[in-house]
């Protein structure tokens, strides 16, 4: 393949070729400099230019790469132009009456194909792992060389506007029902930098020593790509299967020095110095082994063996046992529970433990970014996933392109379905009393820590690690926050106030360094926030529940989520309008707000309407 010519789909012109155009007053999207251009041809074309906009340069080697290894690309041709009628914002010298010669300018054609209509053409980076190989889809392996080569390139403008879903039917197939749809990256201007939070120009585009000194992965994880995440980006820290690496690697390596030379003389860069430094970033992907995690004698409890001997004596009956004991092993499954606890049973005692349910997933979530250890379905492609939320979709996934504990995806280590159990029968001994609580445990755990191996989601090693950081949020809540305290009136405000305190501190950690998880940390301050409305509140139910009528405590537990519901759904809403769903701070709110009414809004409720009129109606 000719990287300096670059793909021949449309003909002239040739790289360094001189072009004529007309200006066309025509907005676009993005920072970059750009305007719209007639050729004689008639053809309308857009023009990226500028000697400052290192887009120039990176997009004309990036797209030149992701063709090269058969993923798809716009096509740019590095040109100079001479544009007639182009006002004073487009810079270049006269080159004759009512003409600029804009120089270095590159000109934009799209991959041929035809839109898919009906649906957005833009698309996130975790929709990648929506696709069913089983249907036709791309296999994991391409999938995930995918997400590796564009931490090897540091996409940092990874919006979804960025990404473009198309129809590579035949024109003659063209119907509403698209038969071959494809997936590409059809903008990569910011590129051989380093991706960075603001999407600077000059530092996530065409920087040759940010970009070399930039390591492919991410340091002291096994298989974690190295690729910090931007406001607006949906790719961060993807986990690569060893498929995957090993068929980048294949790809990389069948490139040779000429034709990466070629490559970044097109970009109109140093390609001695450039070639030298991508030949030293793809050995780091030839040299890694994704299918080896941990060292030493530790690795026994990462390996798949184990995995595979469970799956080995599976059977589509206890695959159905096993999926039915994880999905409640979920932190949004304990939550509800504990809110069920607080209404019927005991109200502050439910307060608290939903505190630490919440503390847990954001400890959890914390250990899980900070090690960065993949799944064991990840590293082996003999492990499959029996996992029903394949099936189910989102249903139980949180809905944030950001890592959450309730995510399917993602890191493995630790478990956090063994984390939360743990922190829940735990919080049931501590604050309910129930000695019962100890036989249930000693089964409890064993089986959820069965299922999530049986269905490929966990190593043993995750599984442990589940249970340490479960023992861990229980000795912080109870020694630390003392949370068993909110059952005190003494106490109860020190401890509300610490919670609070706590849980806004990881908000702010989230918020600057996105760990923990914004939506898990809104979680926590919101739960916090209305366990101190609880402890504050003046009104008839300080009494143990079982003093309550029962109609009242149902009452509460049937507004709960009707006030969930409400929340949950105006929350979303809101955020979409804003357009805010996707940054931290919208994950904050919608991990925060739903819960924070969860407790105070059904207690005033049901104390005003039915507690205080049946106190009235027995007096």
């Amino acid at each position: 393949m000719d990287l300096k010519r670059g793909p021949r789909t449309f003909g002239p012109p040739q790289p360094g070729d001189t072009v004529r155009c007309d200006f066309v007053d025509r907005a676009f999207d993005g920072k970059s400099p750009k305007f719209a251009c007639v050729l004689p041809t008639g053809e309308e074309v857009k023009v990226k230019f500028g000697e400052d906009n290192s887009e120039v340069h990176g997009e004309v080697a990036a797209t030149r790469l992701l063709w090269a290894l058969g993923f798809g690309a716009d096509v740019m041709y590095p040109v100079r132009v001479i544009c007639r009628g182009c006002p004073d914002f487009v810079s270049g010298r006269p080159a004759g009456p009512r003409e600029r010669l804009v120089d270095p300018a590159v000109i934009e054609r799209k991959m041929p194909a035809r839109a898919i209509t009906g649906t957005s053409d833009a698309w996130s980076w975790p929709e990648l792992d929506l696709i069913d190989e089983d249907a036709g889809g791309a296999p994991l392996a391409q999938r995930d060389a995918l997400k590796l080569l564009a931490v090897f390139l540091q996409h940092t403008d990874s919006k979804p506007e960025q990404q473009r879903l198309v129809c590579l039917d035949d024109e003659g197939e063209a119907s509403a029902r698209c038969e071959r749809p494809f997936m590409l990256v059809n903008d990569v201007g910011l590129t051989f930098g380093r991706a960075n939070l603001a999407n600077t120009n000059f530092v996530g585009g065409m920087n040759l020593e940010l970009w070399s000194q930039t390591p492919v992965w991410k340091e002291g994880a096994a298989c974690v790509g190295n690729l910090p995440k931007s406001l607006t980006g949906t790719l961060k820290d993807p986990v690569i299967s060893e498929d995957g690496r090993e068929f980048l690697a294949d790809l990389l390596v069948g490139l040779s020095d000429a034709q990466l030379h070629d490559m970044f003389e097109a970009a109109r860069v140093d390609p001695d110095a450039w070639t030298r430094a991508f030949k030293a970033k793809r050995q780091q992907i030839v040299d890694r082994r994704c299918d080896v995690l941990w060292p030493g004698g530790i690795r026994a409890l990462f390996g798949t063996g184990p995995v595979r001997w469970l799956q080995g004596h599976g059977s589509p009956a206890l695959t159905a046992i096993m999926n039915g004991v994880s999905l409640l092993g979920y932190t949004r499954v304990y939550i509800a529970v504990a809110v069920a606890l607080a209404f019927l049973v005991r109200l502050r005692a439910g307060a608290a433990l939903l505190l630490l349910i919440a503390l847990n997933g954001v400890l959890t979530d914390g250990a899980k970014a900070v090690v960065s250890s993949p799944r064991p379905d990840a590293v082996d492609s003999r492990v499959r996933g029996l996992s029903v939320v394949e099936v189910l979709g989102d249903s139980f996934r949180s809905d944030t392109p950001l890592p959450s504990v309730d995510a399917d995806d993602g890191y493995g280590f630790p478990s956090g379905h063994i984390a939360a159990s743990t922190a829940f029968l735990f919080g049931l001994m501590y604050l309910f009393q129930w000695t019962w609580v100890w036989r249930a445990l000693v089964v409890w755990i064993p089986a959820m820590a069965l299922s999530r191996m049986y269905l490929g989601r966990h190593f043993l090693g995750d599984v442990l690690g589940g249970m340490g950081v479960g023992v861990i949020a229980v000795a912080v809540a109870f020694l630390a926050l003392t949370l068993a305290r909110l059952s005190n009136p003494k106490h109860a405000h020190k401890a509300a106030a610490r919670s609070v305190t706590v849980a806004g501190a990881c908000a702010v950690l989230a918020l600057m360094y996105d760990v923990p998880a914004a939506y898990d940390a809104g979680r926590f301050l919101g739960l916090a926030i209305g366990a101190a409305c609880i402890v504050v509140y003046v009104g008839p139910r300080f009494a143990p529940a079982s003093d309550i009528p029962l109609g009242a405590r149902l009452s509460s537990l049937f507004l709960a989520a009707i006030v969930f519901g409400l929340s949950w759904w105006g929350t979303r809403v809101l955020l979409t309008v804003a357009d805010m769903a996707q940054t931290n701070f919208g994950m904050l709110v919608a991990g925060g707000l739903p819960v924070l009414f969860v407790l105070p809004v059904p207690l005033y409720l049901t104390d005003r309407f039915l507690v205080s009129h049946a106190r009235r109606a027995r007096a």
